[in-house]
Parts: structure tokens; C-alpha cells; sequence
């Protein structure tokens, strides 16, 4: 996170002070990768539409459903949990607290906000969670492999994952 310059760590006697920079770049990709379209039964539904508009016979189709109306849940609640977290990091960051240690909490949240997302992209594309730090560098690069993260992201494989 230091190489990436998400957060900066500062030694204050026998502590290293980690304080998260809200001006860094990553930080804004953190919140367009956890707002990531994660719904491919809405691309389907999209490209059965295109489909059924070529079909000289038919004149209407009715869609029902969580997918028809938007509200899909696969993987929302992992999303909302890194949404949450990030926004948490930043508020604990913006507060008017002069505690030390409310830099160690917001980077464990930013963090945090890093695993869910990647939960939930894990869930949705992979069909499963990452059990251990190290499964979670592996499965997103899977994800990567399998041109599930858009280009503009995949570099965060390295920049943020790798220790």
C-alpha cells in the first residue's frame, strides 16, 4: 500500500504511524473498482433483448424478476461491505481525532474495503471466497487472466496485492 501511495508510514518512536493518503490516486480506483457492473445476468438480459428484436413474430416480451428490476443481489452485500468499510476509512481519516491510532484503523479499513471487493468479484466470477491472504493475490489474478477486471484496473494486481 506505501509503493502504491495509498497510505504513508511514518516510524514515531517504537510505532510505525500508517496514515492513509486521500489524495492518491488509488484511493479514487478503489471506489470505481467496488462500484464495478458485477451483473452478467443483466449483459444476458441485454443481449436476449437484441435477439428477440430481430424476430419478426414476436411483439412483446415481459421480464420479471430481481434482474428485471435492477435490484440483482449476488454479491451486493460483499459490495456494500467495501463501500461501507472505505467510507469509513475516510471519515475516521477526516475526523478531528488527534489519536495516532486512528490511522492504523483507517488503513485496516481501507484494506478491508479491498478484501470485499475482491470477495465479490471472487463469488460472482470465480463461484468462491478467498480463505487466505495468499488465495486472495491468486484469485484476483485469475480474475485477471479471465478479463473479468477491465484493463484500467488489472495493474492494481501488483500495486496494491503484492507485499
Amino acid at each position: 500500500m506505501e509503493r502504491a501511495g495509498a497510505i504513508t508510514i511514518e516510524k514515531i518512536g517504537g510505532y510505525n504511524v500508517c496514515r492513509l493518503n486521500q489524495k492518491s490516486p488509488v484511493i479514487d480506483e478503489l471506489r470505481d473498482f467496488v462500484k464495478l457492473e458485477l451483473s452478467p445476468h443483466r449483459l444476458a438480459v441485454s443481449k436476449f433483448v437484441d435477439r428477440v428484436k430481430k424476430l419478426k413474430h414476436v411483439e412483446k416480451v415481459i421480464l420479471f424478476g430481481s434482474v428485471a428490476k435492477g435490484k440483482e443481489k449476488c454479491c451486493m452485500r460483499e459490495l456494500k461491505e467495501a463501500e461501507f468499510w472505505l467510507e469509513s476509512a475516510k471519515n475516521l481519516m477526516e475526523s478531528a481525532s488527534s489519536d495516532r491510532e486512528r490511522y492504523t484503523v483507517a488503513v485496516a479499513q481501507a484494506i478491508h474495503s479491498i478484501i470485499r471487493a475482491n470477495d465479490a468479484l471472487t463469488l460472482k466470477f470465480l463461484k468462491r471466497r478467498a480463505m487466505r491472504h495468499d488465495d486472495a493475490v491468486r484469485l484476483f489474478r485469475n480474475l485477471i487472466g479471465l478479463n473479468k477486471i477491465p484493463s484500467k484496473f488489472a495493474d492494481l494486481g501488483s500495486t496494491i496485492i503484492t507485499p
